[in-house]
């Protein structure tokens, strides 16, 4: 049986003030296309389908369209929910879409079954793991302890009845440790959420979804993140984006390859002087239409200079001087270490600042329960 594994679609997401649902439209239809090609029997999406937990009406009509034309074709869906998903809101009418084919996981559940597929070489079981959080698995559970985020899925997991001798695939959304992070993705500073791969041995294919630069996991090649199908900040530039097909034969027997998706716009950051920018004819026919970050090398400062590079590059975001001040410098490092600093680690430099002490560890423990329930909500 053949899949085809995606992720991270966050539809509706803009690129600084960018709205990307064209180019989302256009890498959507591209992923039909190979689907199509590559005859695939279904497709795996393993979260993040929305950028927000309440997705405005065209993100909405994407994910109408997409399914849309996979069911045309036949082409069973799988779907789980991210982090940036609202789980309740994303599997409205499942039970009548699985009717059809598309079966998008609810919030995690002890009694969730998989989904039996079928072809030559006997059954296929397809388990559904949609991110979850220590408080979702203690609530479930009814545990009052203190539950890491590796705790979590490892109870998840081990709760499901695994049969090692058929072929079980899984659908995930978690930061496995270990793995390739960048700027666009939405990471627990601390590691906190990071859990361990051997937790999934026992599956034959695990679709990661979280991360969203492409990769194995060391030690499994059967255990990968396809990444994010479009470019979503400026630290992905040199990463081709792919999704990944996955042919399941016989039990122990995978074939796997990444097929490369060519988007709408590219993203590339430009470095050069303001006259080597506009005067390089390689540069404007390769990049005209591209969404732009400018790095200019020119020591003084040019009057209205976006607006004169947007005349010869369509889409320029971002300009800046690679020359800095060592003020400004300063104030983005200190801006950047307070980004980099969790809830918890903000509260506690708050309650520092106020009482000139630290949070002991009665109140650290009352803040996190506080803080991963106002993250539920």
């Amino acid at each position: 049986m053949k899949f085809l594994h995606t992720s991270d679609l966050h539809l509706g997401i803009k690129l600084m003030d960018v709205d990307l649902i064209d180019d989302q439209e256009y890498i959507l239809n591209e992923i039909v296309n190979i689907a199509k090609k590559e005859k695939v029997d279904a497709v795996l999406l393993s979260g993040d389908v929305y950028d927000v937990s309440v997705p405005r009406v065209e993100a909405i009509g994407l994910l109408n369209e997409f399914l849309t034309k996979l069911n045309e074709e036949k082409i069973n869906v799988f779907i789980i929910s991210g982090n940036h998903d609202q789980a309740e809101r994303l599997s409205f009418a499942n039970q009548i879409l699985k009717k059809s084919g598309i079966y998008i996981s609810e919030r995690y559940k002890k009694d969730n079954e998989p989904v039996i597929l079928k072809d030559k070489y006997g059954d296929i079981y397809i388990y559904s793991l949609p991110y979850i959080k220590p408080i979702n698995i203690k609530t479930e559970f009814g545990i009052d302890d203190n539950m890491t985020y590796d705790e979590a899925v490892k109870k998840a997991i081990e709760n499901y009845s695994i049969n090692k001798n058929e072929r079980n695939v899984l659908l995930a959304h978690q930061f496995i440790t270990g793995s390739i992070i960048s700027e666009s993705e939405t990471i627990q500073v601390g590691n906190t959420d990071q859990v361990s791969s051997s937790h999934f041995a026992c599956f034959d294919y695990v679709a990661l979804g979280h991360l969203h630069t492409p990769q194995s996991i060391k030690k499994n090649e059967n255990m990968r993140y396809c990444g994010s199908p479009l470019k979503l900040s400026f630290s992905e530039v040199s990463k081709d984006k792919v999704c990944v097909i996955v042919d399941l034969k016989e039990k122990g027997n995978v074939e796997i390859k990444e097929v490369k998706l060519n988007p709408l716009h590219d993203i590339a950051i430009l470095n050069g002087t303001y006259s080597e920018l506009v005067d390089s004819k390689e540069l404007k026919s390769k990049y005209r239409d591209a969404y732009l970050r400018i790095e200019l090398k020119d020591k003084k400062e040019i009057p209205y200079v976006k607006d004169k590079l947007r005349a010869v590059y369509n889409n320029v975001l971002e300009v800046e001087y690679e020359k800095k001040t060592k003020q400004q410098k300063e104030l983005e490092t200190n801006i950047n270490e307070i980004k980099s600093l969790s809830d918890l680690d903000l509260v506690n430099m708050f309650f520092k600042e106020q009482l000139n002490k630290e949070l002991n560890s009665k109140q650290t423990k009352i803040i996190k329960n506080a803080l991963e329930e106002l993250e539920d909500m």
